[in-house]
């Protein structure tokens, strides 16, 4: 009787290694599919901000050559307002000394 009791526990035993063999197999594949679901979630934020990343690079490509572009027209604006300023000084130049001349005419004209 004795060795039959020590036999159904040895099989009770084993049964419950075997319960607990089977526990941790499953608690091993929930937790690696927790794991990959980590990993993908990590995957795609990586993903976004990569792509984010790369539109803000192209954004500020854009800005740069639109920067440039407005950066030229100011240069060729001051550039023509530089000859206008110049033009109007001559000219303001040039009727003043007209102007001095004809003045200078007239006052020697008067005199005589």
């Amino acid at each position: 009787e004795e060795a039959w009791l020590a036999a159904g526990e040895a099989h009770a035993e084993r049964i419950d290694l075997g319960q607990t063999a089977e526990d941790l197999r499953k608690e091993l594949a929930a937790e690696m599919s927790r794991r990959e679901q980590e990993e993908r979630a990590r995957k795609a934020q990586f993903e976004e901000f990569q792509a984010a990343h790369f539109q803000w690079e192209d954004t500020a490509a854009k800005n740069s050559r639109s920067e440039l572009a407005l950066a030229a027209q100011l240069r060729e604006a001051q550039d023509k307002v530089a000859v206008v300023e110049a033009s109007t000084a001559a000219s303001l130049d040039f009727a003043r000394q007209a102007a001095a001349a004809t003045t200078q005419a007239s006052l020697t004209f008067a005199e005589q």
